[in-house]
C-alpha cells in the first residue's frame, strides 16, 4: 500500500462528500480498460459499473476473470489504460501515485486474501496503523466521540477477538482466523466510506465463511460503509444486496474505445 506515501494530504482529505452528493453513486466506473503492459492483452473492459452508498455488493467470477485486478483499480493500487473511476466524487485515475495513496488511506478499507498484516507489529498496532497515516480517520473517530485505541478495542470485541494477550502479542502467533479478524478491524477503523474485500473467506469452510461474512456485514452497516466483496464462491451471494457477475460486464478483447 506504499505506507510511507500515505501520510496526510490536506487537499484530498479536507474535501468532503457533501450532502447533495450523497445521492450519487459512491463508485462510478465508466469506459474502463486495463492491461498489465502495452504488449499484453487487455484484462478488463468495463463500460459501466455503479455502486450506491451503503450497498453490499458481491462480485463473482471464476479464477482469472479479473476480480482482483478490478479491486486493485477501485483501490487506486493500479491505474487504467483509459476510462474513469470516480469514488466519492473524485476520479482517482487522474490522481498521482502519492495522491492515490492518501485517498486510499483516508477513504478505503482493504481486506486482502493473504491479510497483509505487518509481522513485527502486534495485533492492536496493526489495527491502529491506518489512523497513524490518515487525519480523516482520526477526525471521524473524534467526531464520534472516541479515540483510535477505544475504537480498536470495540472492533476487537465485536469481532470476537478481545483477549488482551492476543491483542498485545505478535500477529504471527495468531491463527489464520484470528489474523483475518485483525485485518477486518484494520480495514474498518476510522470509518472509511468504502470497504473492499478480496476473497478473505477462501480458506474457510462454509459455516465459518458465512459467520465471518455476517460479522463483516454488521460492522460495515454500523459504520455506514459500502461493502464490495469478491469471491468465486457463488453460495455466498445471497448474503449481499446485489451480485455483479464480472464475466457479463467485462469485455476486454480490444478494450473499450480502441
Amino acid at each position: 500500500m506504499g505506507l510511507t506515501a500515505e501520510r496526510d494530504n490536506p487537499r484530498l482529505e479536507s474535501e468532503s462528500y457533501g450532502e447533495g452528493e450523497k445521492a450519487l453513486p459512491i463508485v462510478a466506473v465508466q469506459d474502463l480498460s486495463f492491461r498489465w503492459s502495452v504488449r499484453a492483452p487487455y484484462v478488463l473492459g468495463i463500460g459501466e459499473l455503479s455502486i450506491q452508498r451503503g450497498e453490499r455488493i458481491f462480485i463473482e467470477g471464476p479464477s482469472g476473470s479479473g476480480k482482483t485486478t478490478l479491486l486493485n483499480l477501485l483501490a487506486g493500487v493500479v491505474t487504467p489504460d483509459s476510462g474513469h473511476i470516480v469514488i466519492l466524487g473524485t476520479d482517482i485515475a487522474s490522481l498521482s501515485g502519492p495522491e492515490r495513496d492518501a485517498f486510499r488511506s483516508a477513504h478505503i478499507g482493504l481486506v486482502f486474501q493473504m491479510f497483509n498484516l505487518i509481522p513485527y507489529l502486534s495485533a492492536i498496532e496493526n489495527v491502529l496503523l491506518p489512523c497513524r497515516f490518515s487525519h480523516a480517520r482520526r477526525a471521524a473517530l473524534a467526531e464520534a466521540g472516541t479515540t483510535p485505541q477505544e475504537e480498536a478495542h470495540r472492533l476487537f470485541s465485536h469481532l470476537q477477538l478481545d483477549s488482551e494477550h492476543l491483542l498485545r502479542g505478535s500477529v504471527t502467533r495468531l491463527s489464520a482466523g484470528q489474523q483475518q479478524r485483525v485485518a477486518v478491524a484494520r480495514a474498518l477503523i476510522g470509518k472509511p466510506e468504502l470497504m473492499i474485500c478480496d476473497e478473505p473467506t477462501s480458506a474457510l469452510d462454509a459455516d465459518a465463511a458465512r459467520a465471518f461474512l455476517q460479522l463483516i456485514s454488521a460492522e460495515a452497516a454500523a459504520s455506514g460503509a459500502t461493502l464490495v466483496f469478491v469471491s468465486h464462491d457463488r453460495s455466498l451471494a445471497g448474503m449481499f444486496d446485489r451480485t455483479v457477475e464480472l464475466p457479463k460486464i467485462n469485455h476486454p478483447a480490444g478494450a473499450l474505445g480502441s
